[in-house]
């Protein structure tokens, strides 16, 4: 089972019309109370972003501290999603980017789906198929779920990390998310796809 379809990169070039498709197949979707949503995006993208219109469809909002005209670095990435957490309040929290994913159900199972990892934070899974011909799961920073306060922590440990050191971490993806993650045990790679798919553009992630 999964809530959300993920579509990053050059994903979205190839197969951007099944974001299309997956919005007009579910304009709407059902939300628990106790997550907030996040969405770390400029201003310029927000009246293109299928996500916010389904939110909105479906009577919710989202949280974004960004409320100017700017021009962000990847790595800047870490700090907006910080500032954006101190502003979220619910048990759990959603963060996802904006213009390259969709609602493919309804989030009333989400809680219980993450569960079945032993972590605090869960990041979606691009898959690779290596030269042996089996899988690798690799994290994709653009999505992920968790408790606020164990994703709150790591964001905290992200952004220490790359205050010390930014010109090291150009990107939050590459460099930044996947060296913290290696030495942090609360969190987890969606391998089993219960939360998310994660389109890889080779194979669309199958």
């Amino acid at each position: 089972m999964s809530y959300l379809l993920h579509l990053p990169a050059k994903n979205k070039e190839l197969y951007g019309d099944q974001l299309k498709e997956w919005f007009n197949k579910k304009l709407t979707f059902i939300k628990p109370d106790n997550i907030d949503i996040i969405i770390p995006i400029t201003l310029d993208q927000i009246d293109d972003s299928l996500l916010i219109k389904q939110i909105h469809n479906s009577g919710y909002n989202y949280y974004n501290c960004i409320d100017k005209e700017i021009k962000w670095e990847k790595a800047d990435k870490i700090k907006y999603i910080y500032d954006t957490l101190l502003m979220c309040n619910n048990e759990y929290v959603l963060i996802l980017d904006g213009n390259d994913i969709i609602f493919t159900d309804d989030l009333t199972n989400i809680v219980d789906s993450f569960h079945i990892y032993d972590a605090d934070i869960v990041y979606n899974a691009e898959i690779y198929k290596l030269s042996n011909g089996k899988m690798h799961y690799a994290l994709n920073g653009g999505a992920c779920f968790g408790t606020r306060e164990g994703v709150l922590k790591f964001y905290t440990d992200a952004l220490n990390f790359l205050n010390n050191d930014k010109e090291k971490f150009p990107s939050e993806q590459k460099y930044l998310l996947n060296s913290l993650f290696k030495n942090n045990q609360t969190t987890a790679v969606d391998c089993k796809r219960e939360l998310f798919i994660c389109y890889n553009y080779e194979f669309k992630g199958e």
